[in-house]
């Protein structure tokens, strides 16, 4: 239901009145658990059996204008095979502003040679040697994919799901306005969630959560978190959700995703605490600085769709699936099809 909805650990769908998850084991979902590396932890060298595309750089290194992105997956892994799109993406967009983008798999090289002839990867690519940068990297109970953001000081300066905030913290990375001090601060934090959420102690996980908004405002799993709290028991805290969406839309207002996954997230809600006019304002926002993202233009169909614009919404999927990946195009072509459906039936 997770990676459908929210398509990539996005979590969407969560925060329904139907209440997919509890907001204490939704903690943990969120924060995820048994990372062997913590962040401000040294990098671990690399141990490449061969390369397939290009040829890594060392994340040990320390180097004034290079940060490299150390990703764990597996061809058989379906979420994995989602977010190689995005990190095509990022790669295309980063990587004449040092950002070394670097996939390890642990199968043999002859597996991962014709997943490749079906889906490109723009980005470097290799085969471990033995299972060591996997145990190196990976955390304590093997899944996949996990990515790791090694900084210019050659230490871990986030670690998640791509398709979690990678983006995000790439770009202030390459901006210069990443606060490392900040990051390994939210680490510790989000590992007090998680003991919260293993407790079952929710007004501690709300104290945690406070914290986490006040240092990460721009992080859109903290706001889903916060709407799934205040979505619990028997009367929906109305003004409580639509002033957590304001203040995720204040917060995510430079990034691009976090305005989709904000949009996507009050689509899905009841329509007393819906609020068109911002619905509408970050949609058209997150248009304007996501240019070219299918992810984004999905999300501006709805939107289109929600509001009786059929004919906007067909011609923007039109127009996406054109430049799309196969896999996006799949999922374009249905929702078209539901579209131009619907279109019929009201004429």
């Amino acid at each position: 239901m997770l990676a459908r909805q929210f398509r990539n650990i996005e979590l969407k769908g969560i925060v329904m009145r139907n209440r997919i998850l509890s907001p204490l084991l939704l903690a943990t979902v969120l924060c995820g658990t048994g990372y062997a590396l913590d962040v401000g932890d040294k990098a671990p060298t690399l141990k490449v059996a061969k390369w397939l595309v290009g040829r890594g750089a060392d994340p040990t290194a320390p180097a004034s204008n290079q940060v490299c992105v150390v990703e764990i997956w597996a061809t058989w892994c379906p979420p994995c095979r989602i977010s190689i799109p995005h990190l095509n993406q990022v790669h295309a967009k980063l990587k004449d502003k040092g950002v070394v983008i670097m996939s390890i798999s642990g199968e043999p090289a002859e597996t991962v040679e014709t997943f490749l002839k079906t889906m490109p990867m723009n980005y470097y690519v290799g085969i471990d040697d033995n299972q060591a940068t996997c145990k190196a990297y990976n955390f304590s109970d093997g899944g996949v994919p996990r990515a790791f953001v090694v900084g210019k000081d050659a230490k871990i300066a986030w670690r998640g799901h791509p398709l979690d905030g990678l983006d995000r913290v790439l770009a202030k990375m390459t901006a210069g306005t990443f606060d490392a001090k900040a990051a390994v601060q939210a680490a510790q934090l989000e590992k007090e969630l998680q003991v919260a959420a293993q407790l079952g102690n929710a007004e501690e996980i709300k104290a945690v959560l406070d914290k986490l908004l006040k240092l990460e405002p721009d992080n859109p799993k903290h706001h889903v978190l916060k709407v799934a709290l205040l979505s619990q028991g028997e009367e929906l805290d109305i003004e409580g959700v639509k002033a957590s969406f304001a203040a995720w839309a204040k917060g995510c207002a430079e990034y691009d995703t976090g305005l989709r996954m904000l949009v996507s997230t009050m689509l899905d809600q009841d329509y007393d605490v819906r609020d068109p006019e911002l619905i509408m304002s970050c949609a058209t926002k997150a248009m304007a600085m996501g240019a070219g993202d299918p992810e984004i233009a999905i999300m501006m169909s709805k939107v289109h769709a929600e509001f009786g614009q059929l004919d906007q919404a067909i011609e923007l999927l039109r127009k996406t699936r054109e430049t799309a990946d196969p896999q996006t195009r799949k999922r374009i072509a249905a929702r078209l099809d539901y579209y131009t459906k619907a279109k019929r039936l009201v004429k």
